[in-house]
């Protein structure tokens, strides 16, 4: 073989074998950059949420970071430079939308719901088990006084110690009260019904109401009131509130939390697929948030997580203070 077929050949191999490596690099790092899919298994899930939580928790511990900065480009889905815990919900949320249905794409489903004040609100609190003491005994009891599925998922975000109950109580409502006080009067009566029956542990009771203007609208009893209630909520912004009663040694608090929610303006087709769903039937204002629901909705003002049913971050600051 001559000189020139020698370096011409080794030149060749050369070349064969840097596409290989930059095929193989740019293969692995486009699947790295799925927004959200933090340990590239093709998927958005919990899993991924987790692992930006223990990263945020070892960085703000001050301990040596351990993601890839394809793995920080992944994790960072709200592109703000950090890998925090306000991703690491958004995962979440997001996760919970594919699991009650949803299709759309992690970019869209951002952009459709913008979780403006979760940024501002969220805090650690998915890092930690709560911890309560009351007259002077810790570890107590949490009883959240809530059939909801969704306010059970909720809780373990702030602790995965707790028992959830379902209260039988009068809910009726005053004939004087204002729409925005009344998810926080049920609230109060769901929760003391409860420590009646549980008086040494930390009860919490919640109840969530969508107003319209001066409307309450609740579930919708068939497809027709769905219908109704949807075409009401068209092209609208609406209110979201969800008030908390928190009982604990004899002491009674409670709260509201307000959620501003605007859909888009919806064709009777639209509406109608919807109302045709199982979706709407089992909550109020006729629509959820965190399923297909998702895809009526044009932006929100306030807490995700209280439109689903629990105002996570708020529930959790109010919590700390529980100390007689």
């Amino acid at each position: 073989m001559s000189l020139r077929s020698f370096l011409a050949f080794t030149a060749a191999g050369v070349i064969a074998v840097g596409l290989f490596v930059l095929v193989r690099n740019t293969s692995k790092d486009s699947k790295m950059h799925i927004p959200g899919d933090v340990n590239g298994d093709g998927q958005i899930n919990s899993v991924d949420a987790s692992s930006v939580l223990a990263e945020y928790s070892a960085i703000s511990g001050n301990k040596p970071a351990s993601f890839t900065k394809e793995q920080n480009d992944s994790a960072d889905i709200n592109k703000d430079g950090k890998t925090d815990a306000v991703d690491a919900s958004q995962i979440l949320a997001y996760y919970s939308h594919l699991s009650t249905g949803g299709n759309l794409s992690i970019d869209d489903f951002l952009h459709k719901i913008r979780l403006i004040h979760l940024e501002s609100r969220i805090n650690v609190c998915h890092l930690k088990t709560l911890q309560i003491t009351v007259n002077g005994s810790e570890n107590m009891k949490i009883i959240l006084a809530s059939a909801s599925p969704r306010r059970r998922e909720l809780m373990r975000y702030i602790t995965g110690d707790f028992e959830a109950v379902s209260m039988d109580c009068d809910e009726t409502l005053p004939d004087n009260i204002e729409p925005s006080k009344a998810s926080e009067h049920l609230a109060v009566l769901k929760a003391k019904a409860a420590a009646e029956k549980y008086p040494d542990c930390v009860v919490i009771g919640c109840d969530t109401t969508v107003i319209l203007g001066s409307e309450i609208l609740g579930k919708p009893r068939d497809r027709a009131q769905c219908i109704a209630d949807i075409s009401k909520l068209s092209g609208k912004t609406h209110q979201v509130i969800t008030g908390c009663c928190i009982i604990s040694g004899g002491r009674v608090s409670s709260f509201s939390e307000v959620t501003d929610v605007t859909f888009k303006d919806l064709t009777a087709a639209e509406i109608e697929a919807y109302a045709d769903t199982d979706e709407p039937y089992d909550k109020a204002g006729g629509y959820g948030i965190q399923g297909r629901g998702s895809e009526l909705i044009s932006h929100i003002d306030g807490d995700f997580f209280n439109v689903v049913g629990l105002p996570v971050a708020r529930l959790f600051n109010e919590l700390k203070t529980v100390d007689n």
